[in-house]
């Protein structure tokens, strides 16, 4: 089964019928708040996070294990992150099982941020008659716009068109970072209608204490600001795993620029084709400029060996650990 964002409401209506969802493409916010109506919408009695990652080489039996019933039956919502197998491995045959037999009171949801269209994966849950996929394309600003506008419509808050305009400039990509977006500005702001200044004051003045600012900074080699924004990011209480995850989608936004670049596309075109927002453009122009592919490659390492480390150790160490080799050593 396939389903899409508009078609969701469909997809909450066969959750009785469906055993598995695979929520691919890299907006992870939407795919988490699709999830969030899943859980609201499917009676259970427990939540069980899998980190496929961390269990890779036991996946299928950890998997199966949990959808066993045991002695008392329980109705489980089992949620599986960072799915990301590789597609010559023998687990795209024995992933096949979830279309062979309805489960009992169980659902599990797959979160794969970094599947494209072509996976294999995709297709097993696309084809099969008790799994479906979603696709979780980055909202564009057309998206967000619409987003923002039906947000506060349906809270009965005015919010002028030119405040709509410049947080979907601004805030599109992921859905989660939008929509904590909406939530504070409804918090902070008592008047009868949001404006342009509104915003202006909230949004555009938080950006520093954002994880993309910090990230641009980062990686454009302006290391004294980066600093700076990551001790904001401190003083809020904001988890390093939340910190590496919208890293990591930074990194891979230069690493597409630069491999478009290298198969021929002006620079102009393969930066506009991120549909930046303006003020992060000379940043992002500037670290394509400066880093290589290895580079890049070695602070996503270093961002995945952080998060895992914040699971098993806590935030506190695994913190420490990526300004140690994220942060540090880029001062000279």
């Amino acid at each position: 089964m396939v389903f899409t964002e508009n078609t969701f409401k469909n997809c909450l209506s066969k959750l009785n019928e469906i055993n598995a969802i695979l929520f691919f493409q890299p907006n992870f916010g939407l795919a988490v708040n699709m999830a969030e109506q899943i859980k609201q919408n499917f009676e259970h009695d427990e939540v069980v996070v899998l980190d496929f990652q961390d269990i890779e080489k036991t996946f299928i039996q950890t998997l199966q294990d949990n959808l066993c019933d045991g002695f008392f039956a329980t109705k489980k919502i089992i949620k599986v992150y960072n799915f990301k197998p590789n597609g010559k491995s023998k687990l795209k045959d024995e992933i096949k099982f979830l279309n062979e037999q309805k489960f009992n009171d169980k659902i599990v949801l797959f979160f794969a941020p970094e599947l494209d269209g072509k996976s294999t994966f995709k297709t097993i849950f696309e084809k099969g008659s008790l799994t479906a996929s979603i696709a979780c394309y980055e909202d564009d600003e057309k998206t967000a716009n619409q987003y923002i506008n039906d947000y506060f419509s349906e809270r009965n808050i005015k919010i002028q068109p030119n405040a709509i305009k410049i947080m979907a400039e601004m805030l599109h990509g992921d859905r989660q970072l939008l929509k904590s977006e909406c939530e504070k500005i409804i918090l902070y702001c008592n008047n009868n209608e949001i404006t342009e200044d509104d915003i202006n004051n909230m949004v555009i003045n938080e950006q520093s204490a954002n994880p993309i600012s910090f990230a641009d900074n980062l990686l454009s080699g302006n290391i004294k600001q980066a600093i700076k924004e990551f001790n904001l990011l401190e003083k809020e209480d904001t988890q390093i795993i939340l910190i590496c995850r919208s890293f990591i989608r930074s990194v891979e936004e230069i690493m597409s620029i630069k491999q478009q670049i290298l198969n021929g596309t002006n620079e102009e075109i393969a930066i506009k084709s991120k549909f930046l927002f303006w003020k992060r453009i000379p940043l992002v122009k500037k670290s394509v400029q400066i880093l290589t592919m290895k580079a890049l490659e070695n602070y996503i390492k270093t961002a995945i060996q952080t998060e895992k480390m914040s699971k098993i150790y806590g935030n506190d160490i695994a913190k420490q650990y990526f300004i140690r080799n994220a942060i540090l050593f880029n001062i000279k």
